[in-house]
């Protein structure tokens, strides 16, 4: 069960708004996955008893302008969705934290994926108010770590900010899609992360090996300079100075400790 369970996303207040919004029965990983199933992460699929998967080696998609990509973020946190007329026939489930839907990328057009068509990107949007937090730049905040995270030689998703009407985004590339070698089909490639496998929750601990903390740290001590100038050059004009700042001056100060 909790290989299935980690299909869906982390957050209890997301599962809410999926029962809600689509008038699921209750919160249990099939019920919920009935109903969003159909997009999953690597090569799962799940859909309600008596539906097919359609052909899966065509590409079916309706192509999006920047306005209707806005109404689909819109959307993605509108509580009463089901009731409004607007009950697509995509619905996707994605693990995590925050919010976040996706789309195809075809001919270089955002679309919606029709069938089982797959989504090629990830859209993030921003967290907002957490307590007393204020996580309205936390797409901004992820960009800048994946920077931070390249520059140490860590391979990252490719991923870019984006702006669609009033809402901003971070646009993530799926690894878990490839076009296929013709180019007339994505291939949902499939995945299964160490919790899955070893068929935990995912709010399950994950034990580490410290072997090779000492070694790891100093790495990180010695290349950190370097990191935050690549980074910085990195940063795109009208990025929020005070995310740059915390998040970098931060990194400094944290290095700087480990270092005395």
């Amino acid at each position: 069960m909790g290989s299935i369970d980690n299909l869906l996303p982390d957050s209890v207040i997301i599962r809410n708004r999926i029962q809600r919004r689509f008038g699921v029965p209750s919160q249990q990983a099939f019920d919920l996955l009935s109903e969003i199933g159909r997009d999953c992460i690597g090569a799962v699929q799940l859909l309600p008893e008596g539906q097919v998967p359609s052909a899966v080696r065509t590409i079916s998609c309706k192509p999006l302008s920047e306005q209707e990509v806005e109404g689909v973020l819109q959307r993605t946190t509108a509580i009463d969705l089901f009731r409004t007329g607007e009950r697509d026939d995509f619905r996707i489930s994605l693990a995590g934290a925050q919010e976040k839907n996706a789309l195809m990328l075809h001919n270089n057009i955002w679309s919606k994926p029709i069938g089982t068509t797959p989504s090629t990107h990830i859209f993030k949007l921003p967290i907002g108010d957490v307590g007393f937090a204020d996580m309205s730049t936390s797409v901004e905040n992820e960009w800048l770590c994946m920077q931070i995270l390249s520059r140490y030689g860590i391979e990252t998703a490719d991923c870019r900010l984006e702006q669609f009407g009033e809402i901003k985004t971070l646009v993530v590339k799926r690894f878990d899609r490839r076009l296929s070698g013709n180019g007339e089909w994505i291939m949902r490639l499939p995945q299964e992360d160490l919790c899955q496998a070893a068929g935990l929750p995912s709010a399950a601990a994950v034990g580490i090996n410290n072997e090779r903390v000492v070694q790891i740290i100093q790495e990180i001590i010695d290349s950190t300079p370097a990191v935050i100038e690549e980074v910085k050059s990195s940063i795109p004009l009208g990025f929020p100075e005070f995310v740059a700042d915390s998040i970098l001056g931060g990194l400094k100060t944290a290095v700087e400790r480990l270092s005395t």
